[in-house]
């Protein structure tokens, strides 16, 4: 897609060193204006283009091989100034700043203060992404208009990128703050709500009929999925990675999914299966939750031989936070955190709060009751405490789920606080199986590590998944 926008564009600059040259000896003239004034009226047309409209919607992706896109809503002014919104964050207050028509190669719109279109080219936001940002632009070059729809299209050179101006309507401008929160929402729900499951599929039907199922590998901070899918033979293979973009009513996808001839580019919020759905012929592409995943890797087996078969997996909230992490996991470490002050603070403690825990997994066996072990720790009143449970060998079956039987407490402290754990036992003790999967490097909201991150997540209940480190 980029390099088609390249070779366009520097094809149309050939030719038109081309034409030149071919009418040097041409007395004729080819332009009934000075160039001055042909840049001067080109401006003009901008000008009165942008702010004739009661506003515009720009659905903006920077980059689609990286990232995902973000909806922007602006009205231009004729004294020099624009105001907008946009879905970037949940900062979507109107801003007023200035706004310049000019001609540098070609006539070009530039956002000349700071306004939420700025929040693109900001390298240090998100801080996932420090040092690079969303590599907005705040310069585009103006191409052309279309007189039946009043779309303005602009060029972004940096990124290679086309950008659409869509006219709006003097509702849609004033309800603006309101649909870039409905689309910051949508965009948020793709990963965020985790109500039935965190697993997260690409499918394509036939008139109902199941055809390919992918894992749709949705990175939230970069708004951007990279579908995978499992061949016969088992291996794993990338499909055609694509930027998301929220809407009102649905998601847009850049570029769009090509599969079996046809083209999804816009997907539409269906309430009643809670998924979103485009459809082209017979051919229907969904995005949405799945109670098993379309497939299980084997990073479960790579996990096995760490540390010689006994790896230790930590989750310390201290650490920051990653979106992998489920709400529901989270409320579970609430529940338990509110149950240990209870107890303890009966007994006479007073400074009480969750620190980590830590799992031990054991595949080697010993024969021993407790081999693979939950240690839950807090630090009370300055000092650490911990309880902890055992738990049997760890196995894996064909499919590459992960099992480990919950076996009882170890020790008093274990045994006093067993039913405030129970549902964290549970969790571990999934009797359906864990989903294991190896993350990459460790990276959260506060640190990056260059531990081992892995997602464990709970068949019995796939609303609930940990992000954490093996150390």
């Amino acid at each position: 897609m980029k390099s088609l926008h390249k070779f366009v564009y520097k094809t149309s600059i050939f030719f038109a060193i081309l034409l030149v040259a071919c009418n040097n000896d041409d007395q004729e003239l080819l332009f009934d204006a000075p160039p001055t004034s042909r840049i001067e009226a080109r401006e003009q047309e901008l000008l009165n283009l942008i702010q004739s409209q009661q506003g515009f919607k720009v659905v903006y992706f920077t980059n689609n091989d990286t990232f995902g896109g973000f909806t922007f809503y602006m009205n231009f002014s004729d004294d020099g100034t624009v105001s907008m919104t946009s879905d970037f964050d949940t900062d979507t207050e109107l801003v007023t700043s200035e706004y310049q028509v000019g001609t540098h190669t070609t006539t070009e719109l530039t956002f000349s203060t700071r306004n939420h279109i700025h929040k693109l080219s900001d390298s240090s936001s998100p801080a996932q992404l420090r040092g690079t940002g969303f590599a907005g632009n705040s310069t585009f070059q103006y191409i052309s208009n279309d007189p039946n729809t009043g779309n303005i299209t602009f060029f972004d050179l940096r990124n290679e990128a086309t950008l659409i101006f869509e006219p709006i309507t003097q509702e849609e401008w004033a309800n603006a703050k309101s649909l870039v929160e409905e689309s910051f929402a949508t965009r948020q729900d793709i990963l965020t709500n985790t109500d039935i499951s965190v697993f997260r599929n690409l499918t394509f039907s036939n008139n109902g009929e199941e055809l390919q199922v992918f894992q749709l590998n949705f990175d939230l901070v970069r708004v951007f999925a990279n579908p995978l899918g499992q061949s016969d033979t088992g291996e794993v293979f990338e499909f055609e990675p694509f930027g998301v973009a929220g809407t009102p009513n649905g998601l847009k996808i850049s570029p769009p999914i090509e599969f079996e001839g046809n083209s999804f580019e816009d997907f539409v919020f269906d309430e009643a299966s809670n998924t979103y759905t485009s459809t082209q012929g017979e051919i229907t592409a969904t995005i949405g939750q799945s109670a098993t995943p379309a497939f299980i890797t084997n990073d479960i087996l790579q996990i096995r031989e760490f540390d010689n078969g006994e790896p230790f997996f930590l989750f310390r909230p201290s650490l920051g936070t990653n979106p992998l992490t489920s709400t529901p996991h989270d409320t579970i470490i609430d529940d338990i955190t509110t149950g240990v002050q209870g107890l303890l603070s009966g007994l006479g403690f007073s400074d009480i709060a969750f620190l980590d825990y830590v799992l031990n997994l054991d595949f080697n066996d010993s024969s021993t009751a407790c081999e693979s072990t939950l240690s839950v720790r807090f630090i009370v009143d300055g000092a650490l405490f911990s309880f902890s449970y055992c738990f049997s060998l760890a196995t894996i079956d064909s499919e590459n789920r992960l099992f480990f039987e919950y076996t009882g407490p170890l020790g008093f402290a274990g045994e006093l606080l067993e039913s405030i754990a129970m549902p964290l036992i549970e969790f571990f003790g999934s009797e359906s199986g864990m989903v294991a999967t190896l993350e990459g490097s460790f990276v959260s909201s506060e640190n990056e590590f260059s531990n081992q991150a892995a997602t464990f997540t709970s068949l019995d209940n796939p609303s609930i998944r940990v992000y954490g480190l093996f150390f």
